[in-house]
């Protein structure tokens, strides 16, 4: 799956793009959206996202600047959302590596078609970036590749494509990589290892991500109180849940409803 951080101040537009792109169908999950330049530093260097998409003009500290400070520090490819008049700005991200830049107010088909040049630019990233560590791997092990560590590409993305829709589909389940792993027929530690290397994250990172993520759609609907919204996600413990929420999102579940951040 490809990893998406959203930055932008516009709550409507930032919100919009989270929970309104059909993300699976190309193949990609938002882990994160933050309203200013300094808490995106923070949390792309923190989850090195594959793509940020990101506002070029923002308080506190602009995309650009942004960008600047976390070359070199993450591995991420930017694309930015660029208002009427600030062409030249959108030329200098350019300049620094971003891959798009979207104009305001957003197009579904423009947003489209740079979201899919620019995950097919980190899958060939990727690709290139697996070949080497398998030919390490050959090299460093006489050319031998241990199946039980180095399953075949093909069986390493059904392994992660299993485990990403049972999250989806059971995330308010009591779900673990050990459950998983046997229903997969592979050790734990293979599972464990497979799904670090695909998406960054320990499945029980993956998770948590995940219904947080879910969290934040279902405190937008002021009827379901808090409480409903942890059982929903998984949680019975409440107190729990809002430590969870907190530490990944930097508010708690009743501040978000109230709108500060």
């Amino acid at each position: 799956m490809i990893r998406i951080i959203i930055v932008e101040d516009e709550k409507i537009l930032r919100k919009g793009l989270a929970l309104h792109t059909p993300w699976r169908d190309f193949g990609a999950v938002v882990i994160a959206d933050v309203a200013d330049g300094i808490d995106g530093e923070q949390i792309i260097e923190k989850l090195n996202p594959d793509i940020v998409i990101t506002d070029i003009r923002m308080p506190g500290l602009s995309g650009i600047e942004m960008m600047r400070r976390l070359k070199g520090r993450c591995d991420s490819e930017f694309i930015l959302i660029s208002g009427y008049g600030e062409f030249a700005y959108a030329q200098e991200a350019l300049a620094l590596g971003a891959k798009g830049y979207i104009m305001k107010p957003i197009d579904d088909e423009e947003l489209f078609s740079v979201l899919r040049k620019t995950i097919e630019q980190v899958n060939e990233k990727k690709r290139h970036k697996n070949l080497l560590n398998r030919l390490n791997v050959m090299e460093q092990t006489g050319g031998i590749l241990f199946k039980e560590y180095y399953p075949g590409t093909d069986y390493r993305e059904k392994y992660l494509e299993t485990a990403i829709n049972t999250i989806n589909s059971h995330y308010r389940e009591n779900l673990s990589a050990s459950d998983l792993s046997q229903s997969l027929g592979i050790s734990e530690s293979s599972f464990s290892k497979i799904f670090k290397n695909r998406t960054g994250y320990t499945f029980l990172e993956y998770l948590t991500n995940y219904r947080v993520q879910k969290a934040m759609e279902f405190l937008d609907e002021k009827s379901i109180r808090i409480s409903e919204v942890a059982a929903m996600v998984g949680y019975t413990d409440y107190r729990h849940f809002g430590t969870v929420f907190k530490k990944i999102v930097g508010i708690t579940p009743s501040e978000y409803r109230k709108g500060n951040y």
